[in-house]
């Protein structure tokens, strides 16, 4: 008898057309060869789609894994108009918000970064918050980094740890946080972990703590691995935060329906009002549920 596939449930916060970017996304992100993952146009979807329904396990069958597809489709929708250099951050409570089974998000989270398709990275000024990358975008990131550096002077000698840091410590070392003696050995290793002839100094980390693929943890003698620019979308995220529950908190009830919120705008954050729901929904902070006269979101706890 032929097995019949479980079919889990998914919560889509998403439209149609957001469904067809997140396919569009995981397949050009499956191109080998691609430097970086294609961004869909994000101009042509609502701020906050009000079609909230429950999908099967087939509307994914085409993707990787569900969670890498939301993490894409995340991705695909980060708010256009910033700078290059400042990452598409997807956080964890995003993910959540998108598909329900959390038991799922975190086992195929976990197989990602293991396997070194995505980077987790702790948000310092935030509690509990992970941000994930592609690495594509990460690596895209760092060769940046090291053209900067290399317009400004820095000698090769020096620059060859950009090289290094992506080909030796990266693949190798998928936690939040390194200690020097790992790092100092992985560098210095070449792919087969033979004692490559370069020298590894002092010069070298303290390059990367400069351009900010680093930062000292708060235990001596290891560091988090860290996003450079990522300083912009962690106040964002602080601010519009704060604006989006004090918008909900002063009314008589602290709730408000989908169809009102997606009319108003956030002042103090440029991430916009889908980014922040599908954060606070994916922390508990919001819940939303149904009524005959739509989609209805409501405040159950603080962050």
């Amino acid at each position: 008898m032929a097995r019949v596939p479980k079919r889990r449930r998914l919560i889509r916060i998403y439209d149609d057309d957001d469904l067809q970017s997140a396919s569009e996304a995981a397949h050009e992100g499956n191109k080998p060869g691609e430097a970086s993952l294609a961004v869909p146009d994000t101009e042509q979807a609502p701020d906050l789609p009000a079609n909230i329904e429950e999908v099967d396990e087939d509307d994914f069958s085409n993707f990787p894994s569900d969670t890498l597809a939301a993490v894409l489709l995340l991705r695909a929708q980060f708010p256009s108009g910033w700078s290059r250099d400042v990452p598409p951050l997807v956080l964890r409570s995003q993910i959540y918000s998108i598909v329900k089974d959390r038991t799922v998000v975190d086992r195929q989270l976990d197989e990602l970064r293991l396997q070194n398709k995505l980077r987790m990275f702790k948000l310092l000024t935030l509690q509990d918050v992970y941000a994930y990358l592609p690495i594509e975008d990460y690596q895209a990131l760092i060769s940046r980094l090291e053209h900067v550096q290399k317009e400004k002077g820095t000698v090769d000698i020096v620059l060859a740890v950009f090289q290094w840091y992506m080909q030796r410590v990266l693949p190798q070392c998928t936690g939040i946080d390194i200690s020097h003696e790992d790092l100092m050995w992985h560098l210095s290793r070449d792919d087969r972990g033979n004692e490559s002839h370069e020298r590894v100094t002092e010069a070298h980390v303290s390059l990367l703590l400069h351009v900010g693929l680093l930062t000292r943890h708060s235990v001596p003698g290891r560091f988090l691995f860290a996003l450079p620019n990522a300083g912009p979308v962690v106040k964002g995220i602080i601010a519009g935060r704060k604006e989006l529950l004090g918008m909900l908190t002063r009314r008589r009830h602290p709730e408000m329906f989908v169809k009102e919120l997606e009319k108003k705008k956030l002042h103090s954050s440029p991430l916009g009002m889908r980014w922040h729901v599908r954060d606070l929904l994916g922390s508990g902070t919001l819940l939303q549920t149904q009524t005959t006269v739509g989609p209805l979101l409501r405040v159950v706890k603080k962050p």
